[in-house]
């Protein structure tokens, strides 16, 4: 809005608001007073009496309208982070052996024929199996203690927070089989 259309007057009040009524102004509502006709003398000449302007207080204050406060009925449920940190803790525990229990084979060139490689494989293909049944285990739970018209987006957030565990799991494990390749090759970390 530019400043020429923008009225910055503050309206009056007291006795000047009395001598100098603002009609332009719009009301609370938004709409714009409009100035009623006078009325016209009885058949018998009698001059109708004008109601009483409001005091100039009920005038200047503008009508309260309530400001909406967020609540916790407004804020949508969702899952614990608590089941998906220890799925993510477990494959913390799997890239860490992975590394601990392959460095020596690895050094040697052999990694992949150890018997801890095929463990630390089958180890992955679990975690990643485990992802989305532990997403509908903690969702079926959440479900159940939620009351009904709360029960909205449970299993999107559960299968997102599943998502982002096996993720990130699987990045840590990719990067212990990058490690145990950096053995391979001579370097040690």
């Amino acid at each position: 809005m530019s400043d020429e259309l923008q009225n910055t007057e503050e309206p009056p009040t007291g006795e000047a608001a009395e001598e100098h009524p603002m009609v332009d102004e719009p009301d609370a509502a938004g709409d714009v007073p409009v100035a009623e006709e006078p009325e016209e003398p009885d058949a018998a000449g009698d001059v109708p009496v004008a109601e009483e302007p409001e005091s100039a207080a009920q005038q200047a204050e503008p009508e309260e309208t309530p400001v909406p406060v967020a609540t916790p009925e407004g804020v949508p449920f969702s899952v614990s982070w608590v089941p998906f940190s220890v799925y993510l803790g477990l494959w913390v525990v799997l890239a860490v052996a992975t590394v601990v229990l392959l460095r020596t084979p690895a050094a040697a060139g052999g990694a992949l024929w150890a018997p801890e490689y095929a463990l630390s494989v089958y180890g992955g293909v679990v975690l990643v199996a485990l992802g989305p049944v532990l997403a509908l285990v903690v969702w079926l739970i959440a479900r159940s203690k939620a009351e009904p018209a709360h029960r909205t987006g449970l299993l999107t957030s559960a299968l997102l927070r599943a998502a982002g565990a096996t993720f990130i799991g699987v990045i840590l494990w990719l990067v212990a089989l990058y490690v145990l390749d950096l053995y391979r090759a001579g370097f040690h970390v």
